[in-house]
């Protein structure tokens, strides 16, 4: 049996390592498709449970005051999923599953100063099996800046017979909580729980800076590419000291302002002066709505041709 190989399955997959650029054999495409399948079902049962648990926490127009703002959930594709397998090497079907984030939900707090309630909430699905929980992580700069309390924190990683130390830091400055859970079929999951402030500019700025480093960025994403690379970064290199500096100082930034209760409209910090401006993060997301209006428009003017 011939078989395919990556570049005939997704003609612009760019994954890291050599194991999956020619052919695919250990796992072949079917086995990581099947994955796949099972991960979207995982993700359709964690949909399930937590709008079920958390239903009374989301906020409405009825309930204004409700901490949770709302909750998103994502599953991998089959090509992220190669992707991701041939960034760390990964060749073995019974390996697949155990992708950390193969299925993913996010809870955007509402009120972003404690979420020790939605953290009670969690211990208490781990008491009565609704939800296993194998790994707690609170990532935060200080203590301070956390969402939730050490209290909280703690007793939920003994409701889960956790021992690993749940407190992190990471070098940007990046604030949430992480948790890993087993789904069906052996499926790994992870849910974050983070503030409104935090989370948007994670998803339109940051998290766009970390798949140019990766060389996974969008093909859509071309233009904010360009404005980086002709600025002196370059794809697969570490982002510059001052650059650095200047993402963890808009995280502590809006990490304050939750604290505070929202209390400024969100903003995002000029550049400072060892910075271009054109990689001031208010410039980047003008770039990043640019482009993804130009995707949605082409998207649009092919459904119209297809249909017409």
């Amino acid at each position: 049996m011939q078989v395919q190989s990556v570049a005939s399955y997704y003609p612009s997959f760019t994954g890291g390592a050599k194991v999956l650029t020619d052919l695919i054999e250990h796992p072949p495409i079917r086995d990581v498709k099947a994955v796949a399948e099972k991960a979207s079902d995982a993700m359709s049962y964690l949909e399930f449970i937590l709008k079920k648990h958390f239903g009374t926490f989301l906020a409405n127009d009825h309930n204004p005051s409700r901490p949770i703002e709302n909750m998103v959930f994502r599953v991998k594709t089959d090509r992220s999923m190669l992707e991701k397998l041939a960034c760390r090497n990964i060749t073995q079907k019974s390996e697949i599953g155990s992708l950390g984030d193969l299925v993913g939900a996010r809870i955007v707090l509402k009120d972003a100063k404690s979420c020790d309630g939605i953290v009670d909430k969690f211990a208490e699905m781990a008491r009565r099996g609704y939800l296993k929980i194998t790994e707690l992580e609170n990532y935060s700069p200080t203590l301070q800046y956390g969402y939730a309390s050490q209290k909280a924190l703690s007793k939920l990683a003994a409701d889960c017979k956790l021992t690993e130390p749940f407190n992190k830091t990471n070098p940007s400055g990046y604030t949430a909580i992480h948790l890993s859970v087993q789904l069906p079929d052996n499926i790994v999951g992870e849910i974050q729980i983070i503030g409104q402030d935090v989370a948007k500019f994670k998803e339109e700025v940051d998290d766009l800076l970390y798949k140019f480093q990766c060389n996974k960025l969008p093909q859509k994403y071309k233009p904010l590419g360009d404005v980086l690379t002709n600025h002196g970064m370059r794809p697969g290199e570490d982002l510059p000291t001052n650059y650095k500096s200047y993402i963890k100082s808009q995280y502590a930034a809006l990490r304050q302002n939750e604290l505070s209760g929202g209390k400024k409209a969100r903003t995002l910090l000029p550049a400072p002066v060892s910075v271009p401006k054109e990689l001031a993060f208010n410039n980047l997301a003008k770039i990043k709505d640019q482009c993804d209006t130009i995707s949605s428009n082409a998207g649009l003017e092919i459904s119209r041709r297809l249909f017409a």
